[in-house]
């Protein structure tokens, strides 16, 4: 069996988790959903490359410049200026229009219906601020494409002033009626897509009604054992993703195809009910919160299909994101996933959890016993990466549980590296264009390390920045950390 995959269609709110002040705004400002829309499109558009770009050195050197606007609670700037610096590395889309399709937010409401309730969707749609370009709105439509691709519904958009609340687009239903599924939102011209705008889930009943009828089966079962429990816990916590109203500030609940989990889950409630773990060689791409510590430890967990049958133990690859991020960054950001193709690549399992709790090492012990549980993975070759802040947990644990760990990397992160003697030789990566984490403060803490007698590598990156850089050294960072395989950690 297989995981279902979030859909990309919907942006990721990754960006935005350490400004617990920007709560939903009314229709019109800025929200975290839209920064981490307009970061996911950058992110995107830099790992593809595109012929005519902004050069990779003031792409790096940009981005940081609105990681530090972002950080001092301009939002609003750092929207517009991420939409500009996506245009500077997709020049082939730039365009009136499509500059005028960027600055809009179109909402279904309600985000989900359900056919036979008397209840008709409408497009909110709303402007984030005011484009920039030639006089006179050029013409742009809203469209409404069913779960198999076809359009329902379309209607050209009115002129929307940045300080209008939103202009609502009444919504007919399909001549051939609602079909349960996600349908996409999308923003175009008479001639092509511009981009995907959002979606409207059609369920056959109440989500919210949906999820409580299943969480209710779940608690009147008796898990048989404690991995079993551990399963139920798992469960639970996905199931309480669905919701008729996603919520915003909860990006795995925003960010999930709503139906294709309604599906997923009330298979995996089923198996649980029948005494059978559903996530045992489960492969694919999901999301999960399970008990560590005495805590939640929300996470992603990736398995390549090869390994859903495979008789060798695989290497866990941990990636731990920096501040400002979630368990999603890895997964579908940093290159567009890239840790993803790189697991399919090399035969890789790799979790990716929030940073901060699995830094309590005893944390970090209970998520790797809960994979182990269910994968075949070797606990001797653990590798650790991080970027920022994740990278200083990544050194901590490896530190504080040198037996399992073969390697570590640390990209752009502070503090002291590496650890004793005997420890997981570490690599280190320091941006040379680093307004965040200074490269002379990486030096320092290298330097340190060494002093202590670490394994240390320090390679610096003169024209990378803070953010940019995971994407371009993600690819060299692993093949660092598998070539570390067999190496006698006591010789020099």
């Amino acid at each position: 069996m297989r995981f279902q995959t979030a859909s990309l269609a919907a942006a990721l709110l990754i960006v935005a988790n350490c400004c617990p002040a920007l709560m939903r705004p009314a229709s019109g400002q800025v929200t975290r959903a839209d920064l981490a829309a307009a970061y996911l499109r950058v992110d995107h558009a830099y790992a593809e490359g595109h012929p005519g770009a902004v050069p990779a050195v003031e792409a790096h050197r940009t981005f940081d410049r609105i990681s530090l606007s972002f950080f001092s609670g301009d939002f609003a700037s750092a929207v517009r200026a991420l939409d500009a610096l996506y245009l500077a590395l997709r020049p082939d889309l730039d365009s009136p229009a499509m500059r005028a399709a960027l600055a809009l937010r179109i909402e279904a409401e309600p985000p989900t219906i359900t056919p036979g309730r008397g209840v008709a969707p409408t497009l909110q749609v709303s402007a984030r601020y005011a484009p920039e370009g030639e006089e006179g709105a050029p013409r742009v439509w809203v469209r409404l494409r069913d779960p198999a691709g076809a359009v329902v519904f379309s209607a050209l958009l009115p002129d929307i002033d940045p300080g209008a609340r939103f202009v609502p687009l009444a919504v007919d239903a399909p001549r051939a009626g609602w079909s349960p599924g996600v349908y996409t939102i999308e923003i175009a011209t008479a001639q092509r897509t511009l981009l995907d705008a959002g979606r409207l889930v059609v369920a056959d009943s109440s989500l919210d009604t949906q999820r409580e009828a299943l969480l209710a089966r779940l608690r009147g079962m008796r898990p048989a054992n404690e991995a079993m429990e551990r399963a139920a816990h798992a469960c639970a916590s996905r199931l309480g993703l669905l919701a008729d109203r996603p919520s915003p500030m909860q990006s795995a609940q925003w960010l999930a195809d709503q139906h294709a989990l309604l599906a997923a889950t009330t298979a995996e409630v089923d198996a649980i009910e029948a005494g059978s773990d559903p996530y045992i060689r489960r492969t694919g791409d999901a999301w999960m919160s399970i008990r560590a510590a005495g805590q939640d430890v929300p996470l992603r967990i990736y398995v390549p299909e090869e390994l859903a049958h495979a008789r060798v133990l695989a290497p866990i690859v941990v990636a731990i994101h920096g501040a400002g991020g979630d368990e999603n960054m890895f997964m579908d950001a940093y290159g567009a996933g890239a840790v993803k193709r790189l697991a399919d690549a090399h035969g890789l399992i790799v979790v990716a959890p929030l940073n901060t709790p699995i830094a309590n090492p005893a944390a970090f012990d209970d998520m790797i016993d809960f994979i182990a549980e269910r994968w075949p993975v070797d606990r001797s070759r653990i590798i650790l990466v991080g970027h920022s802040m994740g990278a200083g947990v990544a050194a901590a644990i490896g530190r504080a549980r040198p037996e399992g760990v073969r390697a570590v990397v640390c990209i752009a992160g502070p503090g002291m590296m590496g650890g004793a003697p005997g420890a997981a030789p570490t690599l280190v990566i320091g941006a040379g264009m680093d307004p965040i984490i200074p490269l002379a403060r990486i030096e320092q803490g290298v330097e340190r390390a060494r002093g202590a007698g670490a394994d240390i590598e320090l390679r610096v990156k003169p024209d990378m920045g803070h953010t940019l850089v995971v994407t371009d050294t993600i690819d060299e960072a692993l093949r660092w950390a598998l070539a570390q395989e067999g190496r006698d950690r006591n010789q020099p």
